[in-house]
């Protein structure tokens, strides 16, 4: 579903949405704040109980709105966001490990082949 959201401004890798709202907010926006469209909003879940809060979070890097479910006694949105941004960047370090450990791969079979050759 489309929706136009706001963003908090941050360097971090997942920040929060301050306001959702219909798409045609981009074109007649009376606040002049910076909106931008995304095609995969969702609505909030159901929450489990009345202590629980939806907090809308949108992941810079895969580009992701998701919403994240807590109980409100237990745990403060700043340490929430930094669980977010922890995960997003272990999933940014994996990937590049992996690619560096298939260069590797390729750059040890080019060096086999190459003493082959040489003998």
């Amino acid at each position: 579903m489309k929706r136009a959201i706001n963003l908090e401004s941050s360097s971090k890798q997942v920040v929060r949405v301050l306001s959702i709202a219909e798409q045609s907010v981009i074109e007649n926006n009376p606040t002049n704040s910076n909106y931008i469209l995304i095609d995969n909003y969702t609505e909030p879940p159901e929450l489990d109980n009345h202590m629980s809060v939806n907090y809308p979070m949108w992941d810079k890097v895969n580009q992701i709105f998701k919403w994240v479910q807590i109980q409100y006694q237990n745990t403060a949105t700043e340490e929430l966001l930094e669980i977010e941004n922890l995960k997003v960047e272990n999933n940014t370090l994996r990937n590049e490990l992996q690619t560096a450990n298939e260069n590797i791969d390729i750059l040890t079979e080019a060096m086999a082949d190459l003493i082959g050759d040489a003998l």
